[in-house]
């Protein structure tokens, strides 16, 4: 990858270089994988791509992404209650643990 570019080079097969679109996978592949993990998949070849297949699959992207991200922010949410009832649940035990000490201390 130079200057910011996506690599052309497939991800399961490195060395070789992209040469269609797995719609099953959502991704790029190589001669490989249309041979091999997508067997049987609705493959399309890039140079065959028109601006409107392209723009239809960036906006498929786009709908993903903002998908991927509302579940992310869903599961921080979720994690950051989750750590604010442990702390909650802890309090009376520590409340409890303090005035045992302090009753010792006052003896």
């Amino acid at each position: 990858m130079q200057g910011g570019e996506p690599s052309r080079n497939c991800v399961e097969h490195n060395k070789e270089s992209i040469q269609g679109f797995c719609r099953d996978c959502m991704a790029g592949i190589c001669f490989r994988c249309a041979i091999g993990s997508c067997k049987g998949h609705t493959i399309q070849n890039i140079d065959e791509m028109d601006e409107q297949t392209f723009n239809d699959l960036t906006d498929s992207f786009d709908k993903l992404i903002v998908k991927l991200i509302d579940k992310a922010e869903g599961i921080l949410e979720k994690a950051q209650n989750q750590e604010k009832r442990s702390h909650s649940d802890k309090i009376p035990l520590i409340q409890d643990k303090f005035f045992e000490i302090r009753r010792q201390f006052e003896k």
